[in-house]
């Protein structure tokens, strides 16, 4: 990267197995992993760190991740914010669209090929490595 400062990410995942599997995979990019396991922290977590990138899991036990999406538009409190969602569903072609119109630029389904995933988180950060 080209400043000492890491970009913030944030992983919302709340089965643990799974948020264990993200951050190894993330841990071999140069970032700074921040994680939690709902919607509300994940909000509040938003707030405070302001991070590039949010993977979001879509069920979640308090606020889904469509609800996240929802709230993250009506406060846009941080401009630069990109999303990419994981979802242990299969999803759909309308589904795809409602996320993306909801404001995630890509989708995953579980498990997420590693290879691939930080290929697509890399390409999000071009500019900054």
């Amino acid at each position: 990267m080209n400043s000492e400062k890491k970009v913030d990410i944030l992983v919302v995942e709340d089965h643990p197995i799974d948020l264990k599997y993200m951050e190894d995979i993330l841990e071999q990019i140069d970032l700074s992993v921040h994680t939690c396991t709902n919607g509300t922290d994940a909000l509040e977590s938003l707030l405070k760190l302001k991070p590039r990138l949010m993977i979001l899991d879509l069920n979640l036990p308090d606020l889904n991740g469509d609800k996240v999406l929802i709230k993250i538009s009506e406060l846009m409190a941080w401009s630069n914010l990109s999303t990419f969602i994981v979802t242990g569903n299969d999803l759909t072609e309308e589904d795809k669209i409602k996320i993306h119109t909801l404001g995630a630029e890509k989708s995953f389904c579980k498990p997420v090929d590693p290879t691939l995933f930080r290929q697509e988180i890399r390409a999000l950060f071009i500019g900054d490595w």
